[in-house]
């Protein structure tokens, strides 16, 4: 017997409908798996939907929650002999910027997860997959849960409602089944205007963006999936950088301000777009979480992700305006498109059109930018301390976050994924193997 719900979100129309976020972390010391599936039992128990069956019923998406999810949850685990680095070779802070390839190891990470969304909406299987695979000197976890059902809030709230579980806390707070984007549903006869940048197309130019992506898919640059590292005192460097250069251009006195997010994200824009004679325009894509905008509790793991779009630039300014005018030109945008006005205005606009894939931002036929930040999940500050074996004294550290998606190859993407505990940063991108060993940006940085 199993309850059936719809999913609620907001992350419908895109090609992150077909893929599975994937998240893992390394630990610097051995972890009971039996501790942590306990831990995943208890939250599976407490939080059902995470061990719920996902369906597309008339175009809806839908949980089947099984009536017991203690006993259907989703775990595996791996018990491998030597060390962590005679299986894996993980990217590590450095003491100046660095540029290193990142491997997905998913025999090692999640060798009994999901590989495709069929798996999961085609076969009797949980929503969410947790695993732990150890090691005589350590231990990974790899979490894996479909993209339209969680975001990076989501998912945080998922390992961080773990992490209270697996150090003896009690158990999260039940989740609302009340999705709380239905009361801006709109009748799809209504006139509602697009959010800026945004916009319907047409069936022919429907087409010519499924030709384009065809092409691309078969005859383009294949994608690296690279980390970059930031050490603390260059992300200083590059924000004071970008700051220097917006007194300069609007007197010493100004207001204006760039956050280092803003500021890094220039940075590696800069590195990804060297110097070009292109008109064509850009689009930057820049995910907002609109969980705290809404008040949503802590408990909501679906999707709240809004896509802001930038005002478009030509592909040649990238390389000739100054750091600090592109940090600001980021900055701007956000600062407009996340005020509740903006952000309602875009939720009634995409559940009007909810379902419709003609939606794509304007100029339709431009160049894009997809980016999105993480850092304030604070996923490198994950505790594992109440899993270690034999209940060993001291604490747990996590050496490396991992990321990485299964379905459509993400093109042209940054992602600022989370700090570490002295100030350094990591970035993650995706882009043509030309693009990073281009000595003029990120191939400066690359050091093998």
């Amino acid at each position: 017997m199993s309850t059936t719900i719809r999913a609620p979100g907001v992350l419908d129309t895109n090609f992150a409908t077909k893929s599975i976020v994937l998240v893992g972390w390394v630990l610097d010391k051995p972890i009971e798996p039996e501790k942590v599936e306990a831990a995943w039992g208890a939250l599976n128990n407490a939080w059902p939907v995470l061990s719920a069956r996902l369906r597309h019923n008339k175009n809806k998406w839908e949980y089947h929650i099984p009536t017991s999810p203690h006993t259907t949850y989703s775990f595996g685990r791996l018990s491998l002999d030597g060390s962590i680095h005679e299986h894996y070779e993980y990217s590590s802070p450095a003491k100046t910027i660095s540029c290193s390839k990142k491997t997905s190891p998913l025999h090692l990470y999640m060798p009994y997860g999901p590989r495709s969304m069929k798996d999961i909406v085609n076969c009797d299987r949980a929503v969410a997959h947790l695993h732990v695979t150890t090691f005589a000197d350590g231990s990974l976890v790899g979490l894996a849960i479909p993209h339209v059902v969680s975001d990076a809030g989501g998912l945080a709230a998922i390992i961080h409602a773990l992490e209270g579980l697996i150090n003896g806390g009690p158990p999260p707070a039940p989740q609302d089944s009340v999705d709380p984007y239905a009361s801006y549903a709109m009748s799809t006869t209504q006139d509602v205007p697009a959010p800026p940048n945004w916009r319907l197309v047409n069936i022919a130019e429907t087409i010519s963006v499924y030709v384009q992506a065809i092409w691309t898919e078969l005859f383009g640059a294949a994608m690296e999936n690279r980390d970059i590292y930031f050490p603390a005192e260059d992300v200083k460097r590059i924000k004071s950088d970008a700051m220097e250069d917006i007194r300069k251009e609007h007197g010493k006195d100004t207001n204006l301000w760039v956050s280092s997010s803003d500021a890094i994200l220039a940075f590696c824009l800069k590195c990804a777009h060297v110097d070009t004679y292109s008109s064509a325009p850009l689009n930057v894509f820049y995910t907002a979480n609109i969980r705290k905008l809404f008040g949503l509790p802590s408990t909501f793991m679906h999707n709240s992700v809004a896509y802001i779009i930038t005002d478009t630039l030509p592909l040649s300014s990238i390389p000739t305006i100054s750091l600090g005018a592109l940090a600001l030109h980021i900055r701007k945008t956000i600062e407009v498109q996340t005020t509740k006005p903006a952000v309602e205005k875009w939720l009634r606009w995409r559940l009007v059109n909810e379902g419709k894939l003609q939606i794509c931002f304007d100029p339709w036929r431009g160049k894009w930018q997809i980016t999105t930040n993480w850092r304030e999940m604070d996923l490198l500050k994950i505790d594992y301390s109440g899993g270690l074996e034999k209940g060993g004294p001291g604490e747990v550290r996590c050496k490396y976050l991992w990321m990485d998606g299964l379905g459509p190859v993400l093109r042209n993407w940054i992602g600022l994924i989370a700090d570490e505990p002295d100030g350094g940063l990591w970035v993650a991108g995706t882009f043509s193997k030309q693009t990073w060993e281009d000595r003029r940006g990120f191939g400066k940085f690359i050091h093998d």
